[in-house]
């Protein structure tokens, strides 16, 4: 057994192929393991710990489930105020991610979950789905052209384009 992990270590992993695919296998799982976490669990909990803050200085039944369309929500700001410090404390997260001394593997892996967020907060605002398409498709563009200008490592562009594919999916997939 012994032999065998040291034959991967020595050839196997030292192949730059090898490593290469491994690589871009673990930015797609660990990247989407992130998104599932933020955007299922993360951005629920981020709602009601602002719904109990808010609820400290203005007593109101904040409501975690949504309001059904026939009747009107009693407080629209409050929504606004979730997705807008979401999207700040996403980004601020990975604006530090990104200042910081980890591996590119590991940034690459994280580089779905604001793009993500960012398109799901984009698409509960914009209603025409074809407008919705090309202003998702020319920030995926945007995107990929600072990072081919700037030099980035192949793995952040292949972050990406992996969330860009997510994004496109659930928006082909989804009514």
């Amino acid at each position: 057994m012994a032999r065998l992990f040291s034959f991967l270590n020595e050839k196997l992993l030292k192949n730059p192929c090898v490593k290469n695919i491994l690589s871009a296998l673990a930015v797609a799982t660990l990247g989407y393991i992130l998104v599932i976490f933020t955007v299922f669990i993360g951005q629920n909990q981020w709602h009601d710990l602002l719904a109990r803050i808010v609820n400290i200085f203005i007593p109101i039944d904040f409501r975690s489930t949504p309001v059904p369309p026939d009747v009107p929500n009693p407080h629209p700001w409050f929504n606004w105020m979730v997705q807008i410090s979401w999207v700040v404390l996403i980004g601020l997260i990975f604006w530090v991610l990104f200042r910081s001394k980890i591996g590119n593997l590991l940034k690459a892996a994280f580089i779905p979950v604001p793009l993500v967020i960012y398109e799901s907060i984009l698409a509960s605002h914009i209603e025409n789905r074809v407008f919705l398409l090309i202003v998702r498709m020319l920030i995926l563009i945007g995107i990929l052209f600072y990072l081919y200008r700037t030099k980035q490592p192949w793995l952040y562009h292949y972050s990406v384009i992996l969330s860009g594919l997510l994004v496109l999916a659930i928006y082909f997939f989804t009514g």
